[in-house]
């Protein structure tokens, strides 16, 4: 770590030096650092840079009380989308109210997991170490069958990244992150 005031390095290491903490503006627990060229203004986000920039470390997803069930049931390998059950309609991402009718009687249902892409983007370059083996990977927008426009973002995989279009057709499947968690991500659905 290198600290600086402006443009200027005037340390390294742990703590910061007098000369930074008497130019950050709070004095206190937030300082301005320089990261090998990233720079942010406080302690914490300098401990999250250096663990998600210069380490192997992929992000792992913390259930709350509205992402849990969807968590949940993909641990168990099943793809379950909010609904509405005031007015059959599905919501994704989870919400507390439906935006169609303001209703709060939403259920996670199971859905099929066949969908299509709706549009992708191919990553070749990601600055999060965790995730540079697996480049380049697509990033999806996928449009759910149960619903026009029930769309979730998910990685598609088992299939070159070159050949992914736009229209094709997927299935689900899970990757597991941990003992407690798998995300659901799209590979060719050669059955449609």
């Amino acid at each position: 770590t290198r600290w600086s005031v402006g443009d200027r390095v005037v340390g390294g290491g742990g703590e910061p030096p007098p000369e930074v903490r008497a130019a950050s503006p709070n004095r206190g627990e937030r300082y301005n650092y320089r990261l090998d060229g990233f720079s942010g203004p406080s302690s914490r986000v300098r401990a999250y840079a250096e663990k998600v920039l210069l380490e192997e470390w992929e992000p792992v997803p913390v259930p709350d009380g509205v992402t849990a069930p969807f968590l949940e049931a993909a641990n168990r390998g099943v793809l379950a989308i909010q609904h509405c059950e005031s007015c059959d309609y599905y919501v994704d991402p989870p919400e507390a109210l439906c935006p169609r009718c303001q209703a709060t009687d939403l259920r996670f249902r199971e859905v099929s997991g066949r969908a299509r892409v709706y549009t992708h983007t191919i990553v070749r370059d990601n600055v999060t170490q965790g995730f540079a083996a697996d480049e380049p990977y697509v990033i999806g927008i996928i449009e759910l069958a149960e619903q026009e426009r029930l769309v979730l973002v998910a990685n598609v995989v088992g299939v070159a990244p070159e050949d992914v279009r736009i229209g094709m057709p997927l299935r689900v499947t899970f990757e597991r992150l941990t003992d407690d968690i798998a995300l659901p991500q799209f590979e060719p659905d050669g059955e449609a």
